[in-house]
């Protein structure tokens, strides 16, 4: 028993020495990310970043470069080895390309642009890019690679032979190299789930789960291969759905003019400003709205998700995501809007932000796929800016004059992390210090004082921009809506920022889920509508979530639609309060928000 077991040990380490040079090169290349995850948690540790997970990554790696060395070493064809170098280094070539020149990684986003670019755009894109800094490091990288590839085969297989290793050295070096194997082989249980993904947000959210994702970029290529397929699934089931609003006729009630403005913000935590209790005055514009009687601050407002993406989708269409309804599954309100006769914008700054991101290709592969375009909207922007003021211009100098009914969406970068980033720097948005947080945590460190003074500033600033945007529409008959997609985390109830998911809890739904969600009026409106004016105003105790805000805007802007639920109108004399549903670590696992806020 104690031979067989030295003999089929030694076996694992067979393909290895007979191809060394290869194991190490197709290791080291397809792990490079993970061994440089390695460094930058020993030199700067995350908390996003997880031993469990680095080690998973490594071992995967290991485990793909272990099968290719055996395949290469079972068949012991030169041509098979060249194409696997071939592919390897490629893969590796564009890995580092990506990540020196837009710091992203292999995603589908890139696949798509890669798909859609025409010889012309390719010859700009190379002027651009061909000698650029990350484009030269790229070369030299790979240049070497190939170099250090072609000196170590030529060694390792012309060397003078050696004694053989004895059998039993050879199995205490397999038991490692066993143990590694093993573990690979649990972490690979990672694929199972990930391709059992159903949604593509459930795909880009993987990296906030407790399990191991892949970062080589062979698993980058397939998940984004995937990530294609489950996005065109999605986009062909949404247009199905709302291919038969045309089909289902909704008019308009209202025969006066009016200006329906919804405007979503990011990563508003509502605890950061004054409108809902906070100490410092970050939100002076829109408190004097609320003074003067023109705006209601809603109390309870939910948001179901705490990443964009699903909160944007499951906001814009008339699904109930916490009746088990799926956004594509139902109709997309603008294009309701659109169809009833009202004249459409769509003013999104987030439209290229971080535009070979995960999240922007779930979104925008929705809400700017040509057909949903052409049946929804009447005009959008053409460009994003650094500051949301600009998009405020952009409207101004190119939208097309207003027609007698208008739905307007800002899409705004808000507090979008890092704060700093959100806010020109000048005297009057540079308002806050680090002396200005006057909180005595332990964990609270002088510079992080000073970034929650970064996100009130952001927040003072987001407070200018919608001021701003209600100016526009304050001569004229018009209701608008602000409301923020989800919270932010800026050391508020313990030592995180960013939301950094540790779990369903209280603090994180109060400060990551519990949104700003406040209704403005401009004076023709409340003379002519003093009945709707009366019904919000009664209404903003009341418990709601965002995946019903369709409802609301329907009510608003005078639409008679079947899609129209009145008991899900937050400011119907019909709305029932309903079970409240969040997600957690992904949308595969969901809580019941007053629940858990209810609990002991």
């Amino acid at each position: 028993m104690k031979e067989k077991a030295i003999k089929y040990l030694s076996a694992v380490l067979t393909p290895i020495i007979k191809e060394l040079p290869f194991f190490v090169f197709s290791f080291l290349l397809l792990g490079e990310k993970a061994l440089r995850s390695i460094h930058s948690q020993i030199v700067d540790p995350s908390p996003k970043i997880t031993s469990f997970n680095l080690a998973g990554q490594i071992s995967i790696v290991f485990v793909m470069a272990y099968l290719l060395t055996f395949v290469v070493s079972l068949t012991g064809k030169k041509w098979l080895k060249t194409a696997f170098y071939v592919v390897i280094v490629s893969l590796f070539a564009i890995s580092q390309f990506l990540w020196f020149n837009f710091q992203m990684k292999i995603n589908p986003q890139a696949l798509v642009l890669l798909a859609e670019t025409n010889a012309r755009e390719a010859s700009g894109f190379l002027d651009m890019f061909l000698f650029a800094k990350g484009s030269l490091i790229t070369y030299g990288e790979t240049l070497a690679a190939i170099i250090l590839i072609c000196l170590a085969e030529r060694w390792y297989h012309h060397r003078k032979r050696r004694k053989s290793t004895p059998t039993v050295w050879k199995a205490l070096t397999a038991l490692p190299i066993c143990a590694l194997l093993i573990y690979g082989a649990f972490a690979c249980r990672c694929y199972h789930r990930i391709f059992s993904f159903e949604t593509n947000d459930q795909l880009n959210n993987q990296e906030r789960s407790d399990v191991v994702y892949p970062s080589d970029p062979i698993s980058l290529l397939a998940q984004s291969l995937y990530g294609l397929h489950l996005a065109s699934e999605e986009t062909q089931k949404a247009l199905a759905n709302n291919k038969d609003i045309a089909r289902h006729a909704s008019t308009i009630s209202d025969a006066d003019s009016l200006n329906v403005v919804l405007i979503i913000g990011e990563s508003f935590n509502k605890w950061h400003s004054n409108l809902y209790g906070y100490p410092l005055n970050t939100n002076p514009r829109l408190l004097h709205e609320a003074e003067t009687g023109h705006l209601s601050v809603f109390d309870d407002a939910v948001t179901s998700f705490s990443l964009t993406s699903p909160s944007m989708k499951n906001m814009l269409c008339c699904n109930s995501f916490s009746d088990g309804e799926q956004w594509w599954e139902s109709a997309y309100f603008p294009a309701i809007f659109k169809s009833a006769g009202y004249q459409v914008y769509f003013w999104d700054n987030q439209k290229e932000v971080q535009p070979f991101s995960e999240f922007t290709f779930s979104i925008n592969s929705f809400i700017f796929d040509p057909d949903i375009v052409e049946m929804s909207y009447s005009q959008l922007n053409d460009s994003s800016y650094n500051y949301d003021f600009q998009i405020i211009n952009s409207f101004k100098r190119s939208a097309r004059p207003l027609a007698k009914h208008n739905l307007v969406v800002f899409h705004l970068m808000g507090q979008h992390s890092p704060p700093y980033a959100r806010y020109p720097k000048v005297e009057q948005f540079e308002h806050f210090t680090a002396d200005s947080i006057h909180r005595d945590e332990p964990y609270l460190t002088k510079e992080k004082k000073k970034l929650i003074a970064e996100y009130d500033n952001s927040t003072l600033y987001n407070d200018h921009v919608v001021a701003t945007i209600i100016d526009l529409f304050r001569d004229k008959n018009t209701v608008l809506v602000y409301l923020s997609d989800h919270g932010e985390e800026t050391y508020d109830y313990k030592d995180a920022t960013w939301r950094v998911y540790k779990g369903i809890e209280k603090g994180w739904l109060r400060h990551i889920h519990n949104v700003p969600f406040m209704v403005w009026y401009s004076d023709e409106y409340i003379q002519r509508h003093p009945d709707i004016v009366s019904a919000v105003q009664s209404s903003t105790a009341r418990p709601f979530t965002l995946d019903n805000l369709c409802h609301l805007m329907f009510h608003l802007g005078g639409l008679q639609t079947p899609y129209y639920k009145s008991e899900r109108d937050v400011i119907s004399e019909s709305f029932k309060p309903c079970r409240r549903i969040v997600e957690g670590k992904d949308d595969l696992v969901k809580a019941d928000y007053d629940k858990v806020m209810q609990s002991d």
